[in-house]
């Protein structure tokens, strides 16, 4: 099983958004749809990786509940570092195939650069933020998903997250759940 890592929040994320996003990795980790609700009180735009279709917040939760936290960062804008941070956080997870750990970690200063380049783009083109939009991202680990065809135990669950300060109080504008190398529907 993968051992769960709270991963520190940036500097540059406001503290308010920072307790949001938790609450919201917490909330998809159970497994009460009343709970995750409360989160959601805005009702966000939730769709996965493969489909611009709607999906409810119990499609969601059926994908996350009871997994275990490898990552969880709050930025205060579009992040320029995401490919790195992720990669560490595969660095120091337990219980990850030693395979799928090397594919999420650069090899070299330049690998990493133009990793996350890439990841500026990919979060660009999901969530379309705004310049200083509030982002989230959360790396879930369900040991009980199964992919037979690749052969994988299990892999990570990602959440992007994009938020919005209203009032005050930072909401939850768009969450896009899955794995992103799945193929669309």
């Amino acid at each position: 099983m993968a051992t769960a890592q709270t991963t520190q929040p940036s500097a540059a994320a406001p503290a308010s958004w920072q307790q949001s996003v938790n609450k919201l990795a917490d909330a998809l980790r159970g497994k009460e749809l009343d709970t995750l609700m409360s989160v959601l009180d805005r009702g966000p735009v939730i769709r996965t990786f493969a489909s611009e279709s709607l999906q409810p917040p119990d499609r969601l939760l059926g994908v996350t509940a009871g997994a275990a936290v490898l990552g969880l960062h709050a930025y205060d804008k579009p992040p320029a570092n995401l490919a790195s941070d992720l990669a560490e956080d595969f660095k120091s997870a337990s219980g990850v195939d030693d395979d799928f750990r090397r594919d999420m970690i650069p090899v070299d200063s330049d690998a990493e650069k133009k990793a996350n380049e890439t990841a500026c783009k990919w979060i660009a083109q999901t969530l379309a933020p705004e310049k200083n939009s509030p982002i989230a991202a959360i790396v879930l680990w369900r040991q009980d998903r199964a992919d037979s065809l690749s052969g994988i135990k299990a892999r990570p669950v990602f959440v992007l997250v994009k938020g919005q300060l209203v009032d005050g109080k930072f909401i939850i504008r768009q969450l896009v759940f899955g794995d992103p190398l799945e193929t669309s529907r």
